[in-house]
């Protein structure tokens, strides 16, 4: 630090009693210069005081009003760095205040988000649909539904409606409305909830085991079609679809968001077979209705 900078913290800190010190040496000085005027007696003439009165006021009241002014720039400048640090301490506080009500949040979103993966596992509709012989079927509609649409992929097969398409492909077992509303409604909401989470692609990993690939491939793909605006945020979640046998994807998008490098590659390079073998697995789900 260099004597200038000393000095300038120095009397930054001491303002006020180097004030008090300038005053006292102004006036001793004065007191001084009158007693040696006047040989340290006191005049009998008014006249004489009268001069001494205008000496006083015309050499101390231009100092003293100095020093006034620098102690009173001096208890502003104070007041600011304390107003300063005062904002400093209030901005501490409402910082911790919100780091606070986020982990509050945070913990309240962990309980939902874990109270919700429960009664996915225990749902009637859900545990319908991951049994082994419904996965490839529900599969297998979802592809026929994602791929040619209701009508030509549904109707102009001789099925009624959607539902009806989905209830036979699942042996009576679910319709519709339930994989849309209870399977996948469900799955959007774990990963809606996992979104907010700090470390979320550990829920996401969850999310993966609780559904499995089959129904999750299938979810994603529906989503993708059914709920187009809702697309870009699930698309955030590739953990759901983490390792997933390229032959499980059979859109592009898909593809490009959730595989990695060789998967995807391996998606492009096989993706002729990779629909024909859904096709012909399709027809295989489909046989026994068209049949009859």
């Amino acid at each position: 630090m260099s004597f200038l900078s000393s000095i300038k913290d120095f009397l930054s800190k001491r303002y006020l009693e180097v004030a008090v010190a300038f005053a006292a040496i102004a006036v001793g000085g004065v007191l001084y210069a009158y007693f040696s005027k006047f040989h340290g007696g006191w005049s009998p003439d008014q006249d004489t005081w009268g001069q001494f009165g205008d000496f006083v006021g015309g050499t101390l009241n231009p100092l003293l009003g100095f020093i006034s002014v620098v102690v009173l720039v001096s208890t502003l400048n104070l007041q600011r760095v304390e107003l300063k640090e005062a904002r400093a301490v209030v901005k501490e506080g409402n910082e911790l205040l919100e780091s606070q009500l986020r982990a509050i949040h945070l913990q309240s979103l962990e309980v939902t988000f874990f109270k919700v993966m429960e009664e996915f596992e225990k749902n009637a509709i859900v545990l319908a649909c991951k049994k082994v012989e419904h996965e490839k079927s529900l599969f297998s509609a979802v592809y026929c539904y994602v791929s040619a649409g209701e009508q030509k992929g549904i109707v102009d097969k001789g099925f009624k409606s959607k539902g009806n398409y989905f209830k036979f492909m699942t042996g009576g077992a679910v319709d519709f409305g339930e994989f849309k509303y209870m399977l996948v409604g469900k799955i959007i909401n774990l990963l809606e909830i996992a979104e907010g989470l700090n470390n979320n692609q550990i829920h996401y990993s969850l999310i993966q085991s609780a559904v499995g690939p089959v129904l999750m491939s299938a979810a994603i793909h529906f989503i993708s079609v059914e709920y187009p605006e809702l697309y870009p945020r699930i698309a955030k979640a590739k953990r759901t679809l983490w390792g997933i046998n390229p032959e499980l994807v059979y859109l592009d998008v898909i593809a490009k968001d959730f595989l990695k490098d060789s998967s995807y590659e391996k998606y492009v390079k096989d993706k002729d077979r990779i629909i024909t073998k859904r096709e012909r697995i399709l027809k295989l789900h489909e046989q026994p209705k068209i049949k009859s």
